[in-house]
């Protein structure tokens, strides 16, 4: 079939400025780079600009992963799309881009959460690279969530000591690990000690702390806990 030249053309003004109205230029152009190039010259490239483009983006039930997906709009005539992902937390400091790879009709990439390990809100932009430019086409977003637990302190004054039990520990990722920090107010933070709690039967976690590991200190003390869920989530999640 003829190439509809006036199209090609059209479409692309690198092309015009180096062909000018060289019309066996853009046939030869077309034939040698710009159809493995993925650039179109069948139809004209800003009649795509109407329709309308889907992007979305779809969290696993364990929140370990996310399909991010593209189709539509000018995304048709697209050479390659790369899904730029980021958590809100810190701003763009975790930005990832990822390549999608073109399969039924929609360009999509699978996000591993461990990659950037935050909880909250995260953005998901679309940009397609089109006759060879790369422009933004839009953008979605989703979000993950953070563990969570409470945590209960029981006091053996006789011997010295106390127990922190932490109960309700969940994330759809699951539970990694359990960590208790504690120390006593006296002389701020100057004993203080990071616990691996210990899991129990009844699926709490346990740490039973010793006042001989913090200079036997008197008055208030404190017990935090941080949970590490299966997707790399680290958080704060309760306080004694």
């Amino acid at each position: 079939d003829a190439l509809p030249i006036c199209y090609y053309k059209q479409n692309y003004e690198d092309l015009r400025n180096a062909f000018g109205d060289d019309t066996r230029a853009y046939y030869t152009h077309y034939m040698s780079h710009g159809l493995s190039e993925g650039r179109v010259a069948d139809r004209l490239l800003e009649d795509q600009e109407d329709v309308p483009l889907s992007l979305s983006a779809e969290v696993s039930a364990d929140q370990r992963a996310v399909v991010v997906r593209a189709s539509g709009g000018v995304l048709s005539s697209a050479s390659s799309v790369f899904f730029p992902v980021w958590s809100e937390a810190g701003g763009q400091d975790d930005v990832v881009w990822y390549a999608a790879e073109f399969s039924g009709g929609a360009w999509t990439a699978t996000v591993p959460v461990p990659a950037h390990a935050s909880a909250g809100a995260y953005s998901a932009h679309c940009y397609a690279v089109v006759g060879g430019s790369q422009r933004g086409v839009g953008g979605t977003s989703f979000s993950i969530d953070a563990p969570s637990a409470s945590v209960a302190v029981a006091e053996d004054a006789g011997a010295g000591a106390f127990e922190v039990t932490v109960s309700g520990v969940s994330s759809p990722s699951g539970v990694s690990h359990v960590d208790v920090p504690v120390w006593s107010e006296a002389g701020g933070q100057d004993d203080l000690v990071w616990y691996r709690a210990a899991r129990q039967a009844d699926g709490t976690y346990r740490v039973r702390v010793s006042m001989a590991d913090h200079g036997w200190s008197t008055g208030a003390y404190n017990a935090h806990v941080y949970v590490m869920a299966g997707n790399g989530v680290y958080a704060g999640v309760a306080a004694a």
